[in-house]
């Protein structure tokens, strides 16, 4: 119902009452916004919100879909002891870039650009995969 939305999507509480029982490690991943081994579906219902129904329609199930951006999706995994494993972690880290390193690789296709190394097209498009792809 429309309620039910609504109560999944917003709530009054502040983040201590929100993650109370949390341990500190699942609080600063969803401070992060990531998903760490051993989080559990709570922790990560805050974190990254309830996944799409139409994709994970029973939240008590041990995987959640979830869509990154249009042509990604995301798998959360979880044990019988309804908290994450170490798969999770792999791919967020795999996935996850450093600041640094994304502007290295902007950085590294502007100097391309400017040596006359690669056209203004092929700037725009592999300058939009980057975007995409973080």
């Amino acid at each position: 119902t429309i309620k039910d939305y609504k109560n999944n999507m917003f709530t009054t509480k502040n983040f201590e009452e929100l993650t109370a029982g949390l341990t500190q490690q699942e609080k600063t991943a969803i401070k992060t916004g990531v998903i760490q081994n051993g989080m559990s579906k709570k922790a990560v219902l805050i974190s990254y919100g309830p996944p799409p129904e139409h994709a994970t329609p029973n939240l008590n199930g041990n995987v959640w879909l979830y869509w990154k951006n249009k042509r990604k999706t995301e798998k959360i995994l979880f044990n019988s002891k309804n908290r994450t494993g170490p798969e999770n972690v792999q791919g967020n880290e795999r996935k996850q870039e450093t600041a640094a390193s994304i502007e290295e690789k902007f950085l590294a296709l502007k100097r391309l650009l400017d040596k006359g190394l690669i056209t203004q097209d092929e700037y725009d498009k592999k300058k939009a995969e980057l975007l995409e792809n973080m």
